[in-house]
C-alpha cells in the first residue's frame, strides 16, 4: 500500500480521528495534573477540541476523497466507486462517517445528561461538572456500544487508583476521585475502543445498532 492510500485509509476510516482524540485526552490529562487547581473552564475547552478534531478530520476526509477522485492514475476503477458512476465513495465514507459522528455525538450526550442530573442530585458531592463534561465528551467519543467500555474503565482504573492511594498512605479509607483517571479512560478508549469491544465480544451479543 502507498503513501496516498495509507492516508485515505487512515483519514476515511476515522483512524487519525481517533489519534487526534486520543492525543487531546492525554494533552488534557498533562494540562490538569499541572494546573494547582481544577478549573471548570477545562470542561469547555474539552468540547471546543473534540469539535475541532472532527471537524478538520471531516475535511481531511472531504479533501482525500476529492484528490483520490481527480488523480490521474485512477483510471477505470473510478467508475465504480465515484460519481457520476456510483456514489460509493460519498455513501461509505461521508454519509456513513457523518452519520456514525452524529448518532456516537448522541449516545454520548445522553449519558452526560445523565451523569448531570446525578450531579445535581449529589450537589456535587460525587461527581463535579468537569467529571461531567469528561464523561459527556468521552461517551461522544466511544459511541455505542464502546460507551460501556468506556465506564468499564472509568471505574476500574478508579478503583485501581484509590487502592494505590489507600497503601501509599496507610489509610483504611480514601475517598474516591474519578477526575484523574476519566481523560486516560477516554484515551484507551478513543484509540484502543473497537479492539476492547472485540475482546470482550460487545459487537457479538446483540448490543450493536446495525
Amino acid at each position: 500500500m502507498g503513501a496516498k492510500d495509507t492516508i485515505f485509509s487512515l483519514v476515511t476510516k476515522g483512524t487519525l480521528s481517533d489519534v487526534f482524540l486520543g492525543v487531546m485526552f492525554l494533552a488534557f490529562a498533562y494540562a490538569l495534573f499541572l494546573s494547582p487547581r481544577v478549573d471548570q473552564r477545562f470542561g469547555r475547552r474539552l468540547f471546543f477540541g473534540y469539535l475541532v478534531v472532527q471537524v478538520v478530520v471531516l475535511a481531511l476526509a472531504f479533501t482525500v476523497t476529492w484528490v483520490e477522485w481527480h488523480r490521474p492514475e485512477c483510471g477505470v476503477a473510478c467508475q465504480y466507486f465515484f460519481p457520476p458512476d456510483s456514489h460509493y465513495y460519498f455513501n461509505e465514507v461521508i454519509v456513513r462517517w457523518t452519520s456514525s459522528l452524529a448518532f456516537n455525538a448522541s449516545v454520548g450526550l445522553i449519558g452526560g445528561l445523565a451523569f448531570g442530573l446525578f450531579a445535581r442530585l449529589t450537589q456535587g458531592r460525587i461527581i463535579d461538572q468537569l467529571d461531567v463534561d469528561l464523561l459527556t465528551v468521552g461517551g461522544m467519543v466511544a459511541g455505542w456500544p464502546n460507551i460501556l467500555i468506556f465506564y468499564g474503565a472509568v471505574f476500574i482504573l478508579t478503583v485501581l487508583l484509590t487502592v494505590g492511594r489507600a497503601l501509599r498512605e496507610h489509610a483504611a479509607r480514601v475517598r474516591m476521585v474519578i477526575t484523574p483517571v476519566l481523560p486516560f479512560a477516554a484515551a484507551l478508549v478513543a484509540v484502543f475502543g473497537d479492539q476492547l469491544a472485540r475482546w470482550v465480544r460487545l459487537y457479538e451479543i446483540g448490543l450493536t445498532i446495525v
